[in-house]
């Protein structure tokens, strides 16, 4: 009671209402476009700790981003799982479910049929572009 009424009272914030999907979307759309804090406070009616617990997230998926795009270059697609295992998990061959996993609901990876796998063509256009 003492925190809603504080934010009612001080900051003018009635009820804090969670984010839908599409709403969450928007936010790291905009975050992306290169929106500042503040910009992403205001749009949303976030506070401060709310707009930072998005750009923590979104930094996180640049990151794996980062990391993913490094571990496909590694791999010779389409691959089986026990290649991927060989060519990313050879001292831990149980992080493999999990990998493929994450990456497969991210919409980064496609199983091709049961135990073949490749990176989905819309991770492979997200990536910038190489020059030569």
């Amino acid at each position: 009671m003492a925190v809603s009424k504080h934010l009612r009272r001080i900051h003018g914030i009635v009820q804090i209402e969670q984010k839908t999907l599409g709403q969450q979307q928007d936010i790291y759309a905009r975050i992306a476009q290169g929106a500042t804090r503040e910009q992403i406070m205001q749009e949303f009616r976030l506070s401060e700790f709310g707009a930072a617990k998005y750009f923590q997230l979104a930094e996180a998926e640049q990151e794996l981003k980062l990391r993913f795009r490094q571990e496909i270059e590694r791999v010779t697609w389409p691959a089986t799982r026990p290649e991927i295992v060989q060519a990313l998990f050879v001292e831990a061959a149980h992080r493999t479910t999990n990998w493929l996993s994450v990456r497969m609901k991210k919409g980064w990876l496609v199983r091709l049929q049961q135990g073949v796998y490749e990176p989905s063509v819309e991770f492979l256009k997200s990536l910038p572009r190489q020059t030569d």
